[in-house]
């Protein structure tokens, strides 16, 4: 995967795309295939519990 050492043209041929991009029904299956480009979410911390959590360290507990 190392595309920073690898031309451009070999980076299209390798994810198998051409300079213009994909086709809308190249695209279609790419998402069918792989799933949508999207970074799935944990259980987000509240900003307020990451505070209060602040004052569970037995250094800042000693202070």
């Amino acid at each position: 995967m190392d595309y920073y050492n690898k031309t451009a043209d070999e980076c299209l041929k390798d994810l198998r795309t051409s300079i213009e991009g994909l086709s809308d029904e190249e695209a279609e299956n790419r998402i069918k295939l792989y799933g949508l480009n999207e970074i799935e979410q944990k259980n987000k911390i509240s900003p307020f519990k990451i505070f209060l959590e602040q004052f569970m360290s037995p250094l800042v507990i000693i202070l």
